[in-house]
């Protein structure tokens, strides 16, 4: 795992991995117990992709982003529950939803402490989470930098919430 290499028991709530690289799980590999992963993205990754799973391990995942990551999204053995509304870019992540590359912005300095990859216009994983709950249903009322979720209609998928933007109405 470039990123994480899990032996044990792993949560992850409102983080992103990237930029990691390893010949298995550029972002997460699972050797462990269990995976549980909520509104996390996991991008730009490369050589072994973004998450990969052996057979005798399990992962949840829950209104996550798994995308733009070179050799694949998920690599993926065993018991693999997604719940919510789940992305990828490509067809490795089973039962996932289809989003568009162009529409994650590059890893940036997008506000908070932590790097982010930020939702563009028109991302599918905006206002797109069901519920704004993580694996074990418990409330996640912030996105990776602080800002509070939702902050349209529903929660965003991954760990960045788009912020609303209003634009004055001029009258003339």
């Amino acid at each position: 795992g470039g990123g994480i290499h899990n032996y044990g028991m792993l949560t992850l709530t409102n983080s992103t991995l990237s930029g990691n690289s390893a010949s298995l799980g550029g972002g997460i590999r699972n050797s462990g117990n269990m995976v549980k992963l909520s509104f996390v993205t996991i991008a730009e990754n490369s050589a072994g992709g973004g998450i990969a799973k052996s057979s005798g391990s399990t992962l949840q995942i829950r209104h996550s982003i798994v995308a733009k990551n070179t050799g694949g999204n998920c690599d993926i053995l065993g018991s693999f529950t997604p719940f919510g509304n789940n992305f990828a870019d490509d067809n490795t992540c089973s039962g996932f939803a289809s989003l568009t590359p162009s529409t994650l912005g590059p890893l940036a300095s997008n506000g908070g402490a932590t790097q982010t990859h930020a939702l563009y216009l028109g991302s599918q994983a905006i206002d797109a989470a069901s519920d704004c709950q993580d694996v074990d249903n418990n409330t996640v009322s912030t996105d990776q930098r602080g800002v509070l979720r939702p902050q349209g209609g529903a929660c965003d998928a991954g760990a960045y919430e788009a912020r609303l933007i209003y634009l004055p109405l001029i009258l003339r």
